[in-house]
Protein backbone atom coordinates (compact mmCIF):
# COMPACT_ATOMS: atom_id res chain seq x y z
CA UNK A 1 0.00 0.00 0.00
CA UNK A 2 2.74 2.32 0.74
CA UNK A 3 4.35 1.83 -2.78
CA UNK A 4 1.10 2.51 -3.85
CA UNK A 5 0.96 6.30 -2.56
CA UNK A 6 4.30 7.33 -3.41
CA UNK A 7 2.88 6.56 -7.22
CA UNK A 8 0.08 8.52 -6.15
CA UNK A 9 1.85 11.41 -4.77
CA UNK A 10 4.04 11.24 -7.34
CA UNK A 11 1.42 11.66 -10.09
CA UNK A 12 -0.19 13.94 -8.54
CA UNK A 13 3.12 15.88 -7.49
CA UNK A 14 2.36 19.62 -9.18
CA UNK A 15 -1.39 19.65 -6.88
CA UNK A 16 0.65 18.80 -3.96
CA UNK A 17 3.83 21.02 -4.03
CA UNK A 18 1.78 23.73 -2.72
CA UNK A 19 0.70 21.52 -0.13
CA UNK A 20 4.29 20.80 0.82
CA UNK A 21 4.69 24.32 0.69
CA UNK A 22 2.11 24.82 3.05
CA UNK A 23 2.78 22.40 5.56
CA UNK A 24 6.56 23.33 5.49
CA UNK A 25 5.47 26.89 6.73
CA UNK A 26 3.01 25.68 9.14
CA UNK A 27 4.90 23.12 10.87
CA UNK A 28 7.86 25.87 11.34
CA UNK A 29 5.26 28.12 12.82
CA UNK A 30 3.85 25.61 15.32
CA UNK A 31 7.39 24.72 16.24
CA UNK A 32 8.15 27.92 17.57
CA UNK A 33 4.84 27.93 19.42
CA UNK A 34 5.54 24.74 20.77
CA UNK A 35 8.95 25.32 22.08
CA UNK A 36 8.26 28.83 23.87
CA UNK A 37 5.32 26.87 25.58
CA UNK A 38 7.93 24.14 26.64
CA UNK A 39 10.47 27.26 27.52
CA UNK A 40 7.75 28.94 30.10
CA UNK A 41 6.12 25.66 31.33
CA UNK A 42 9.35 23.87 31.99
CA UNK A 43 11.27 27.07 33.16
CA UNK A 44 7.89 27.82 35.30
CA UNK A 45 7.90 24.36 37.08
CA UNK A 46 11.34 24.27 38.07
CA UNK A 47 12.69 24.39 41.71
CA UNK A 48 12.87 28.48 43.05
CA UNK A 49 15.57 28.01 45.57
CA UNK A 50 12.91 29.29 48.30
CA UNK A 51 10.16 29.12 49.81
CA UNK A 52 7.54 31.75 51.00
CA UNK A 53 4.47 29.94 52.07
CA UNK A 54 3.47 31.04 55.55
CA UNK A 55 5.96 34.32 55.47
CA UNK A 56 4.87 37.13 56.20
CA UNK A 57 6.61 41.01 55.73
CA UNK A 58 6.03 43.67 58.85
CA UNK A 59 5.49 46.81 58.65
CA UNK A 60 6.28 49.15 61.69
CA UNK A 61 4.61 52.52 62.96
CA UNK A 62 5.84 54.94 65.41
CA UNK A 63 3.47 56.16 68.54
CA UNK A 64 3.19 59.78 67.64
CA UNK A 65 3.82 62.24 71.21
CA UNK A 66 -0.21 62.29 71.54
CA UNK A 67 -0.55 58.78 72.35
CA UNK A 68 -0.57 57.11 75.76
CA UNK A 69 1.60 54.50 74.72
CA UNK A 70 4.17 56.98 73.65
CA UNK A 71 7.49 57.03 75.46
CA UNK A 72 10.20 60.33 75.93
CA UNK A 73 13.28 57.87 76.43
CA UNK A 74 15.82 58.68 73.47
CA UNK A 75 18.56 56.10 74.37
CA UNK A 76 16.31 53.40 72.14
CA UNK A 77 17.22 53.92 68.81
CA UNK A 78 15.09 52.53 65.49
CA UNK A 79 17.87 50.07 64.81
CA UNK A 80 17.28 49.07 68.86
CA UNK A 81 13.98 49.08 69.05
CA UNK A 82 14.00 46.75 65.48
CA UNK A 83 16.19 44.26 67.14
CA UNK A 84 14.12 44.25 70.43
CA UNK A 85 11.09 43.34 68.34
CA UNK A 86 12.49 40.44 66.28
CA UNK A 87 13.71 38.68 69.54
CA UNK A 88 10.15 38.90 71.36
CA UNK A 89 9.01 37.66 68.07
CA UNK A 90 11.30 34.50 68.08
CA UNK A 91 10.25 33.89 71.23
CA UNK A 92 6.17 33.27 70.16
CA UNK A 93 4.93 30.00 70.00
CA UNK A 94 3.36 30.71 66.58
CA UNK A 95 7.02 31.67 64.89
CA UNK A 96 9.07 29.61 63.81
CA UNK A 97 11.81 32.58 62.51
CA UNK A 98 12.48 36.18 62.00
CA UNK A 99 14.66 38.12 59.61
CA UNK A 100 16.13 40.87 57.95
CA UNK A 101 16.92 41.54 54.78
CA UNK A 102 17.89 44.76 52.86
CA UNK A 103 16.36 45.26 49.27
CA UNK A 104 16.69 41.28 49.01
CA UNK A 105 13.55 39.34 49.67
CA UNK A 106 12.05 37.28 47.28
CA UNK A 107 9.85 38.86 45.28
CA UNK A 108 10.16 42.50 46.31
CA UNK A 109 11.28 45.29 44.02
CA UNK A 110 14.88 45.26 45.50
CA UNK A 111 17.65 44.90 43.21
CA UNK A 112 20.95 45.21 44.02
CA UNK A 113 24.07 45.00 42.27
CA UNK A 114 27.67 44.43 42.62
CA UNK A 115 30.71 43.65 40.76
CA UNK A 116 33.63 40.99 42.49
CA UNK A 117 36.01 39.43 41.40
CA UNK A 118 38.19 36.26 42.08
CA UNK A 119 41.28 36.60 43.49
CA UNK A 120 42.79 34.48 40.22
CA UNK A 121 45.02 34.92 37.23
CA UNK A 122 41.63 35.12 35.36
CA UNK A 123 40.33 37.59 37.21
CA UNK A 124 40.54 40.23 34.82
CA UNK A 125 37.84 39.29 32.65
CA UNK A 126 35.07 39.68 34.88
CA UNK A 127 35.92 43.75 35.69
CA UNK A 128 33.07 44.69 33.88
CA UNK A 129 30.66 41.99 35.22
CA UNK A 130 27.85 43.20 37.95
CA UNK A 131 25.96 40.18 40.00
CA UNK A 132 22.86 40.44 42.43
CA UNK A 133 23.72 41.25 45.61
CA UNK A 134 21.80 40.11 48.72
CA UNK A 135 22.16 41.87 51.85
CA UNK A 136 20.62 39.37 54.34
CA UNK A 137 20.77 38.32 58.24
CA UNK A 138 21.18 35.03 59.15
CA UNK A 139 17.66 34.19 59.63
CA UNK A 140 16.73 34.49 56.00
CA UNK A 141 17.80 31.29 55.37
CA UNK A 142 15.45 29.66 57.84
CA UNK A 143 12.86 32.02 56.88
CA UNK A 144 12.90 31.20 53.02
CA UNK A 145 14.20 27.62 53.15
CA UNK A 146 17.35 28.81 51.53
CA UNK A 147 19.51 25.26 51.95
CA UNK A 148 23.73 24.79 50.73
CA UNK A 149 24.33 23.28 47.46
CA UNK A 150 24.36 19.75 49.18
CA UNK A 151 20.46 20.38 50.87
CA UNK A 152 22.04 21.30 54.06
CA UNK A 153 20.85 23.52 56.50
CA UNK A 154 22.67 27.26 56.68
CA UNK A 155 22.40 27.67 59.93
CA UNK A 156 24.20 29.72 63.31
CA UNK A 157 26.72 26.27 64.01
CA UNK A 158 28.56 28.22 61.03
CA UNK A 159 28.46 31.63 61.49
CA UNK A 160 31.42 32.91 61.95
CA UNK A 161 32.69 32.15 58.93
CA UNK A 162 29.55 33.17 57.01
CA UNK A 163 29.40 36.74 58.30
CA UNK A 164 33.68 36.89 57.55
CA UNK A 165 32.98 35.80 54.30
CA UNK A 166 30.12 35.43 51.39
CA UNK A 167 27.74 33.18 50.26
CA UNK A 168 27.48 32.66 46.26
CA UNK A 169 25.13 30.51 44.00
CA UNK A 170 26.36 27.50 41.72
CA UNK A 171 26.13 29.79 38.81
CA UNK A 172 28.34 32.58 39.94
CA UNK A 173 30.55 29.49 41.17
CA UNK A 174 30.99 27.83 37.98
CA UNK A 175 31.43 31.29 36.71
CA UNK A 176 34.55 31.93 38.61
CA UNK A 177 35.70 28.79 39.30
CA UNK A 178 34.06 26.26 36.35
CA UNK A 179 33.93 22.88 38.10
CA UNK A 180 36.03 23.51 41.04
CA UNK A 181 34.68 24.13 44.77
CA UNK A 182 34.31 28.16 45.58
CA UNK A 183 34.27 27.65 49.07
CA UNK A 184 37.61 28.75 50.90
CA UNK A 185 38.46 30.24 47.72
CA UNK A 186 39.19 34.54 47.89
CA UNK A 187 37.20 36.96 45.96
CA UNK A 188 37.39 40.80 46.14
CA UNK A 189 35.06 43.85 45.44
CA UNK A 190 37.20 46.22 42.94
CA UNK A 191 38.85 48.73 45.02
CA UNK A 192 39.17 47.39 48.22
CA UNK A 193 41.96 46.25 49.67
CA UNK A 194 41.39 42.81 51.57
CA UNK A 195 39.95 39.53 50.09
CA UNK A 196 37.14 37.65 51.29
CA UNK A 197 36.53 34.20 51.27
CA UNK A 198 33.39 32.59 49.76
CA UNK A 199 32.03 30.37 53.38
CA UNK A 200 29.51 28.16 51.19
CA UNK A 201 27.44 27.89 48.09
CA UNK A 202 23.45 27.93 48.37
CA UNK A 203 21.27 25.64 46.08
CA UNK A 204 20.19 27.73 43.07
CA UNK A 205 18.16 30.91 43.07
CA UNK A 206 15.98 32.34 40.66
CA UNK A 207 14.77 35.98 40.73
CA UNK A 208 10.88 35.10 39.89
CA UNK A 209 8.92 31.74 38.38
CA UNK A 210 9.73 32.34 34.15
CA UNK A 211 13.35 32.83 35.38
CA UNK A 212 16.45 30.70 35.47
CA UNK A 213 18.97 30.55 38.40
CA UNK A 214 21.23 33.47 38.35
CA UNK A 215 24.94 34.28 39.25
CA UNK A 216 24.36 35.84 42.79
CA UNK A 217 25.82 36.36 46.34
CA UNK A 218 24.49 36.68 49.65
CA UNK A 219 26.77 39.07 52.49
CA UNK A 220 25.51 38.96 55.74
CA UNK A 221 24.49 41.53 58.11
CA UNK A 222 25.60 41.44 62.28
CA UNK A 223 23.57 43.02 64.74
CA UNK A 224 25.51 46.24 64.33
CA UNK A 225 25.17 46.51 60.53
CA UNK A 226 21.37 46.03 61.28
CA UNK A 227 21.61 48.68 63.69
CA UNK A 228 23.21 51.46 61.18
CA UNK A 229 21.13 50.40 57.97
CA UNK A 230 18.06 51.03 60.13
CA UNK A 231 18.67 54.29 61.75
CA UNK A 232 19.87 55.54 57.67
CA UNK A 233 16.86 53.88 55.93
CA UNK A 234 14.49 53.10 58.21
CA UNK A 235 11.38 51.28 58.48
CA UNK A 236 10.18 51.42 54.95
CA UNK A 237 8.83 48.06 53.68
CA UNK A 238 10.60 48.45 50.41
CA UNK A 239 14.06 49.11 51.76
CA UNK A 240 14.52 47.20 55.36
CA UNK A 241 12.16 44.03 55.18
CA UNK A 242 11.16 42.06 57.80
CA UNK A 243 9.63 38.88 57.49
CA UNK A 244 8.35 36.19 59.96
CA UNK A 245 7.65 32.44 59.06
CA UNK A 246 4.50 31.36 61.47
CA UNK A 247 4.38 27.78 61.98
CA UNK A 248 1.11 27.02 60.50
CA UNK A 249 -0.78 28.72 57.66
CA UNK A 250 -2.74 31.92 58.24
CA UNK A 251 -5.40 34.24 56.66
CA UNK A 252 -4.61 37.68 56.70
CA UNK A 253 -7.75 37.85 59.17
CA UNK A 254 -6.11 35.76 61.66
CA UNK A 255 -2.57 37.16 60.75
CA UNK A 256 -3.88 40.96 61.34
CA UNK A 257 -5.48 39.41 65.19
CA UNK A 258 -2.44 37.74 65.68
CA UNK A 259 -0.47 40.86 65.61
CA UNK A 260 -3.10 43.21 67.34
CA UNK A 261 -3.05 40.93 70.36
CA UNK A 262 0.87 40.72 70.40
CA UNK A 263 1.46 43.12 73.34
CA UNK A 264 5.22 43.07 73.13
CA UNK A 265 5.15 43.85 69.46
CA UNK A 266 6.74 46.94 70.51
CA UNK A 267 9.89 48.97 71.55
CA UNK A 268 10.38 52.10 72.39
CA UNK A 269 8.19 54.05 70.38
CA UNK A 270 8.12 51.89 67.33
CA UNK A 271 5.10 48.77 66.90
CA UNK A 272 4.39 46.36 64.46
CA UNK A 273 1.23 47.80 63.03
CA UNK A 274 0.80 44.94 60.08
CA UNK A 275 1.53 41.68 57.71
CA UNK A 276 1.32 41.30 54.29
CA UNK A 277 1.88 37.72 52.87
CA UNK A 278 4.25 37.22 50.71
CA UNK A 279 1.92 35.38 48.63
CA UNK A 280 0.33 38.24 47.75
CA UNK A 281 3.35 39.91 46.62
CA UNK A 282 3.91 37.30 44.63
CA UNK A 283 0.73 37.34 42.66
CA UNK A 284 1.33 40.75 42.23
CA UNK A 285 4.51 40.45 40.74
CA UNK A 286 3.69 37.77 38.46
CA UNK A 287 0.65 39.19 37.58
CA UNK A 288 1.88 40.53 34.01
CA UNK A 289 3.60 37.43 33.44
CA UNK A 290 0.26 35.24 33.45
CA UNK A 291 -1.60 37.89 31.42
CA UNK A 292 1.17 37.87 28.76
CA UNK A 293 0.64 34.24 29.51
CA UNK A 294 -2.76 33.52 28.80
CA UNK A 295 -3.00 36.41 25.90
CA UNK A 296 -0.33 34.17 24.10
CA UNK A 297 -2.53 30.53 24.86
CA UNK A 298 -5.46 32.40 23.50
CA UNK A 299 -2.64 33.46 20.33
CA UNK A 300 -1.71 29.65 19.86
CA UNK A 301 -5.40 28.41 19.95
CA UNK A 302 -6.58 30.96 17.60
CA UNK A 303 -3.40 30.10 15.60
CA UNK A 304 -4.38 26.19 16.03
CA UNK A 305 -8.09 26.93 15.09
CA UNK A 306 -6.71 28.14 11.88
CA UNK A 307 -4.19 25.90 11.05
CA UNK A 308 -6.64 23.21 11.25
CA UNK A 309 -9.26 25.22 9.08
CA UNK A 310 -6.78 25.74 6.81
CA UNK A 311 -5.71 22.03 6.63
CA UNK A 312 -9.59 20.67 6.62
CA UNK A 313 -9.86 22.91 3.76
CA UNK A 314 -7.33 22.11 1.31
CA UNK A 315 -7.64 18.50 1.79
CA UNK A 316 -11.59 18.77 1.19
CA UNK A 317 -10.95 20.19 -2.49
CA UNK A 318 -8.55 17.72 -2.58
CA UNK A 319 -10.78 14.84 -2.18
CA UNK A 320 -13.78 16.44 -3.51
CA UNK A 321 -11.85 16.59 -6.75
CA UNK A 322 -11.11 13.37 -7.13
CA UNK A 323 -14.30 11.59 -6.41
CA UNK A 324 -14.35 10.06 -9.50
CA UNK A 325 -11.19 8.59 -8.34
CA UNK A 326 -13.86 7.57 -5.42
CA UNK A 327 -16.31 6.36 -6.85
CA UNK A 328 -14.12 4.06 -9.31
CA UNK A 329 -12.33 2.77 -6.18
CA UNK A 330 -15.50 1.71 -4.72
CA UNK A 331 -16.95 0.04 -8.47
CA UNK A 332 -13.58 -1.99 -8.27
CA UNK A 333 -14.23 -3.62 -5.00
CA UNK A 334 -12.35 -0.93 -2.51
CA UNK A 335 -14.54 -0.84 0.91
CA UNK A 336 -15.93 2.58 2.77
CA UNK A 337 -13.38 2.15 5.50
CA UNK A 338 -10.46 1.80 3.22
CA UNK A 339 -11.36 4.44 0.94
CA UNK A 340 -10.76 6.73 4.17
CA UNK A 341 -7.91 5.42 5.47
CA UNK A 342 -6.08 5.82 1.68
CA UNK A 343 -6.92 9.34 1.78
CA UNK A 344 -5.49 9.75 5.72
CA UNK A 345 -2.41 7.87 4.98
CA UNK A 346 -2.01 10.14 1.82
CA UNK A 347 -2.02 13.28 4.16
CA UNK A 348 0.47 11.68 6.41
CA UNK A 349 2.94 10.80 3.92
CA UNK A 350 2.93 14.38 2.76
CA UNK A 351 3.72 15.44 6.29
CA UNK A 352 6.24 13.03 6.67
CA UNK A 353 7.76 14.23 3.45
CA UNK A 354 7.98 17.42 4.79
CA UNK A 355 10.10 16.66 7.87
CA UNK A 356 13.77 16.57 6.14
CA UNK A 357 13.33 20.25 5.19
CA UNK A 358 11.37 21.23 7.77
CA UNK A 359 14.41 19.58 10.52
CA UNK A 360 17.23 21.15 8.55
CA UNK A 361 15.59 24.33 8.92
CA UNK A 362 14.53 24.35 12.12
CA UNK A 363 18.50 23.27 12.63
CA UNK A 364 19.54 25.91 11.16
CA UNK A 365 17.39 28.22 13.49
CA UNK A 366 18.67 26.74 16.42
CA UNK A 367 22.27 26.68 15.37
CA UNK A 368 22.09 30.54 15.06
CA UNK A 369 20.75 31.12 18.30
CA UNK A 370 17.44 32.70 17.64
CA UNK A 371 14.98 30.95 19.76
CA UNK A 372 14.78 32.18 23.49
CA UNK A 373 18.18 30.86 24.87
CA UNK A 374 18.34 33.19 27.98
CA UNK A 375 16.22 31.02 30.30
CA UNK A 376 16.94 27.95 28.94
CA UNK A 377 19.71 26.37 27.03
CA UNK A 378 19.05 25.15 23.43
CA UNK A 379 19.55 21.22 24.42
CA UNK A 380 18.71 18.23 22.34
CA UNK A 381 15.64 17.39 24.57
CA UNK A 382 14.53 20.63 24.09
CA UNK A 383 14.98 20.44 20.71
CA UNK A 384 13.68 16.84 19.88
CA UNK A 385 10.80 17.40 22.32
CA UNK A 386 9.30 20.36 20.45
CA UNK A 387 9.76 18.31 17.05
CA UNK A 388 7.67 15.66 18.48
CA UNK A 389 5.14 18.08 19.65
CA UNK A 390 4.91 19.89 16.60
CA UNK A 391 4.19 16.30 14.55
CA UNK A 392 1.83 15.08 16.70
CA UNK A 393 -0.02 18.06 16.65
CA UNK A 394 0.21 18.14 12.51
CA UNK A 395 -0.49 14.59 12.25
CA UNK A 396 -3.57 15.02 14.59
CA UNK A 397 -4.67 17.93 12.21
CA UNK A 398 -4.24 16.35 9.00
CA UNK A 399 -5.73 13.26 10.22
CA UNK A 400 -9.00 14.88 11.22
CA UNK A 401 -8.80 17.47 8.33
CA UNK A 402 -8.46 14.51 5.46
CA UNK A 403 -10.85 12.07 7.70
CA UNK A 404 -14.06 14.15 7.97
CA UNK A 405 -13.97 15.07 4.08
CA UNK A 406 -13.53 11.74 3.81
CA UNK A 407 -16.33 10.26 5.59
CA UNK A 408 -18.72 12.32 2.72
CA UNK A 409 -17.14 11.03 -0.17
CA UNK A 410 -17.24 7.11 1.55
CA UNK A 411 -21.12 7.82 1.65
CA UNK A 412 -21.55 7.90 -2.33
CA UNK A 413 -22.70 5.35 -4.27
CA UNK A 414 -20.35 4.07 -7.17
CA UNK A 415 -22.72 5.01 -9.92
CA UNK A 416 -23.20 8.68 -8.15
CA UNK A 417 -19.37 8.98 -7.79
CA UNK A 418 -19.16 7.58 -11.36
CA UNK A 419 -21.03 10.56 -12.81
CA UNK A 420 -18.09 13.07 -12.10
CA UNK A 421 -16.33 11.36 -14.33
Amino acid sequence: MLKHLFKILWNQRHQNGWIFAELSLVFFALWLICDLFIVRIYTYHQPLGYNVENCWRLSFGNYPSTAPEYVSDTTITKGKAMLQIMDRMRQVPQVESVCVAFYSSPYSFGNSWTSILPCSADSTRFTDKNFHRYVVSLGYFDVFRVKDKSGGKIDARRSSQLYDGILVTPELEHEFFGNMSAVRRSVKFPNATNDIKIAAVTNPIRPDDFKKPEAALFQLMNDKEILQQTDEYGYSPNDLEVTVRMKSNMTQDEMNEFIAQGNGFSAGNLYVNGASSWLDQRDNILRDSFQRMTVFSLIAIFTLLNVFFGITGTFWLRIEQRRAETGLRLALGSTHRHIGWLFTSEGWLLLTSVLPLALVVIFNFCYMELPDTNQMDMSAWRFILGFLITFVLMGTMIGLGSWIPARRAMKLQPAEALHYE
